[in-house]
């Protein structure tokens, strides 16, 4: 069915149910749209999602309670967080320009490098660093496999901002302890040195022992499915490209230069360093 008459499907079988309380009704579904109708039409539901990967099935509950949280919240809302639902794997970046750039590097990789790529992977977008967590977190409690793109400059970002973005990877109690402490000195390493280092080189910019002890910052991050940009942020991809602008703008000028012709001896395709490696990590 067309999208949006999935989704008046949904709606209007909701709207029957809610008027006759003694049926119970279960739906198997692929569509979205269609669950989107269903919650929107404010009828009390579960879902159950079901997942099959490695030879191993799962099987985890969304409470009703739970589905309405999601649903009320604008920044979920806006961004379809629902659809995640029906994809193995969940990338959130930071912005719009972000999510499009990495979705297409993981399209490329997985055509050309596909034991590198992402597959069935879903790339969505937050309003800025400060908001990634609120995506991560929501998706990882429906027990979909979910990891966040950050620029370098997140160590900047301590007190409350710094805790929301440990507390959504679910990172342990202690281990947050030990990355508060360790991002608060190396602000100050960066603050020191007197630039923007975010446009300045990210890391390369340290001393070679602050620069060992921020990979190892970022490593552990990485674990928990935090991945920081070390060269400092989305435009300091693909360098050599000569790319022009800030966001939105440099992701046209980087797009035009990646080519969109395979068949082109100027299309780029994937390289075993910057950030074909890098997409390579949020896999692995």
């Amino acid at each position: 069915m067309h999208p949006s008459l999935t989704f008046k499907l949904g709606k209007k079988i909701g709207n029957i149910l809610q008027k006759i309380s003694s049926k119970r009704l279960f739906v198997a579904t692929h569509s979205a749209n269609f669950l989107m109708g269903s919650i929107q039409s404010g009828v009390p539901m579960k879902i159950v999602r079901l997942t099959y990967s490695n030879s191993v099935p799962t099987a985890r509950l969304l409470e009703n309670r739970k589905i309405t949280k999601l649903m009320r919240h604008p920044l979920l809302r806006s961004v379809n967080a629902l659809s995640g639902l029906f994809y193995e794997f969940v990338v959130v970046t930071e912005s719009d320009a972000d999510r499009a750039f990495y979705h297409e590097i993981n399209e490329r990789l997985l055509t050309y490098s596909p034991q590198r790529g992402i597959p069935n992977c879903l790339f969505l977008n937050a309003q800025n660093k400060q908001t990634v967590h609120e995506i991560v977190k929501p998706l990882r409690e429906m027990g979909i496999p979910s990891a966040a793109i950050v620029d370098i400059d997140v160590i900047k970002e301590g007190g409350k901002n710094w805790a929301n973005l440990m507390n959504g990877a679910f990172i342990p109690e202690v281990t947050k302890q030990e990355t508060e402490r360790s991002r608060s000195s190396l602000k100050t390493k960066f603050d020191e040195k007197g630039i923007d280092f975010k446009r300045a080189g990210g890391i390369e910019v340290l001393d070679q022992p602050d620069r060992e002890a921020c990979n190892y910052l970022f490593d552990r991050l990485g674990e928990y499915g935090v991945f920081v940009i070390r060269k400092g942020e989305l435009e300091s991809w693909l360098f050599s490209l000569g790319a022009k602008g800030h966001g939105p703008s440099w992701l046209i000028d980087v797009f035009e230069k990646m080519g969109d012709d395979p068949n082109s001896e100027t299309y780029i395709r994937p390289t075993d360093d910057d950030v074909w490696s890098f997409i390579e990590s949020v896999r692995n």
